[in-house]
């Protein structure tokens, strides 16, 4: 497994942030009968759902058109009103019905542009009351700004420079929008969730907003300074208020990244959980369809990170940090 210590420019600046990620996401896949420490119907309705993976030789421009002609498939031959959650053309081909996968396999499981079907899954943080993010919310309280200090992480890594010329997505739980302390382009973002408190891409939860700001908060005289301060962070909310999601919809993010970063852009994946091949594969070709850097932590579990996904995504443009 991979352990990044920095390369050449200007590969340096961004393979250095996750060495700076320290509130990594520890995710679960949760069990239809697990505690759901509150989490969403939708969220919780995932083991209902199956990820669809075609061909990887199957072009991007007919994935929607074989996604529309094998739901309605499924649906005609299961008397059922499946609908699709997400579609997938630049990372995996494929995309996510609202069925199980038993379902699925008696409609298409032997249609030779099938990959593979695999159960949607929940994923979740560590539980946290909605909105007490890492850092406690900020700067501390009060009107006046803390002031600036290097983390040790960044010290660490030989402290921050100047980002303003990067990008970073960081698929997470939102950034904080208005941050005073960050420069976010919410134009670029993307939700997985359509419906509820979730539908934006601003940070309900607070983690998003932590590790954008590791990685990118401003050189000034306030709160921390990041890895590449001033760098453009555009929020990837996969991750929802409560801190949980689905693995369908992580992928979804990830086909995301993949459409819209550039060559040099960073993808910062401050989260993981068990091995799951879909989210390992989508990492590896997103890397490569879009010429990003995929920053993945290896976990905080003293684990082999080859028994965890994303960290075990083994592809160029792709770097799991410990």
């Amino acid at each position: 497994m991979k352990n990044v210590f920095g390369a050449t420019a200007p590969r340096r600046i961004f393979s250095l942030v996750g060495l700076t990620t320290l509130g990594i996401a520890q995710l679960s896949y949760a069990k239809p009968d697990q505690a759901s420490f509150g989490l969403d119907a939708s969220v919780l309705n995932a083991h209902n759902r199956c990820i669809v993976q075609l061909s990887d030789d199957v072009p991007k421009a007919d994935v929607q058109g074989r996604a529309r002609g094998m739901l309605a498939r499924a649906n005609a031959m299961n008397n059922a009103s499946a609908k699709l959650n997400h579609i997938y053309q630049h990372s995996i081909k494929g995309f996510t019905l609202s069925m199980p996968c038993e379902q699925a396999a008696k409609a298409f499981g032997n249609d030779p542009m099938v990959k593979r079907l695999s159960p949607d899954g929940v994923v979740y943080m560590n539980p946290r009351p909605p909105g007490k993010g890492p850092g406690g919310g900020g700067d501390g309280g009060g009107d006046v700004p803390d002031p600036q200090i290097t983390p040790w992480g960044v010290a660490a890594v030989g402290g921050s420079r100047d980002g303003t010329a990067y990008t970073a997505w960081v698929l997470d739980t939102g950034i904080d929008l208005d941050h005073p302390d960050l420069n976010v382009d919410a134009s670029r973002g993307f939700s997985a969730f359509t419906k509820g408190k979730d539908i934006g891409v601003d940070d309900g939860q607070g983690h998003g907003t932590h590790v954008a700001g590791t990685i990118a908060a401003l050189d000034n005289a306030r709160d921390v300074v990041g890895v590449a301060a001033g760098a453009t962070v555009v929020p990837v909310k996969v991750l929802d208020r409560r801190g949980s999601g689905s693995l369908s919809g992580v992928i979804a993010g990830v086909d995301h990244v993949a459409a819209n970063a550039s060559p040099g852009d960073c993808a910062n994946m401050s989260l993981g959980g068990g091995a799951y091949a879909p989210l390992d594969e989508a990492v590896i070709q997103a890397a490569a369809e879009s010429g990003a850097y995929f920053v993945l932590a290896a976990g905080n579990e003293n684990q082999n990170a080859n028994n965890s996904s994303p960290a075990r995504a083994n592809g160029p443009n792709v770097f799991t940090i410990s």
